[in-house]
C-alpha cells in the first residue's frame, strides 16, 4: 500500500536492517533510503488515505515510530526519520482532526524480532532491557495491542499522542 501511495517515479521504499552508521559514514543515498522508508512513505500513505478516512465517522492513522525519537549514538538517520515521523503524526492530528481523523503514533522499544536477534543489537537490547521497570523484550503482540487500541473506536477522542510501548524504559 505504501508503494501505491508514493508519487509516480518514486521507488518503493526498501527496508534496510543496518541503519547503525556514524555521521561520517552516511552517503546521500543511504540517508535518503532511510528517510524515504520511515518518513516519506508514511506521509504519502496518509495523503492517499485522507480522503477515504474523512467522513467515515472515525478515521485513524497510527504511525509506528520508535524510542529512537529521543536520539541514540550511531543511528542519526534512523533517529531523525522517526523523530520526523512523530512530528508528522502530530501535524496530521492538527490538520485532519476536524475531518474526523485521529492521528497517533506508537513508539516501541526493543521488540523480540529477527532484527533484535542480529549480533550487533543483541547486547544493546539486553543491556537496555535490564534497566527497564518491566525487564524483558517487548513482544510483537504488545505493539499490536497498542496499534489496535489507537485505531479503534475507543480511541476516537485520542489524537496527536505518542504511546511508548517500551517496558517503561523512556521514563528513565
Amino acid at each position: 500500500m505504501v508503494a501505491k501511495a508514493m508519487p509516480p517515479g518514486w521507488p518503493a521504499p526498501e527496508r534496510k536492517a543496518d541503519h547503525r552508521l556514524k555521521i561520517r559514514d552516511w552517503t546521500p543515498e543511504t540517508w535518503q533510503q532511510v528517510l524515504s522508508t520511515n518518513l516519506s512513505g508514511p506521509f504519502f500513505l496518509a495523503q492517499a488515505a485522507a480522503d477515504h478516512l474523512a467522513g467515515s465517522g472515525h478515521g485513524a492513522i497510527v504511525n509506528v515510530c520508535s524510542t529512537a525519537v529521543i536520539g541514540f549514538f550511531g543511528q542519526i538517520a534512523y533517529d531523525a526519520s522517526k523523530g520526523g515521523l512523530l512530528t508528522l503524526t502530530r501535524s496530521l492530528a492538527v490538520e485532519l482532526g476536524r475531518e474526523g481523523i485521529c492521528a497517533n503514533s506508537v513508539c516501541p522499544g526493543f521488540v523480540d524480532t529477527g532484527l533484535v536477534g542480529a549480533a550487533a543489537l543483541t547486547s544493546i537490547a539486553h543491556k537496555q532491557v535490564s534497566t527497564q521497570p518491566v525487564p524483558r523484550l517487548g513482544l510483537p503482540a504488545d505493539v499490536a495491542e497498542a496499534v489496535t487500541y489507537l485505531a479503534g473506536d475507543r480511541a476516537a477522542y485520542v489524537t496527536g499522542q505518542s504511546l511508548f510501548v517500551d517496558g517503561g524504559w523512556v521514563r528513565n
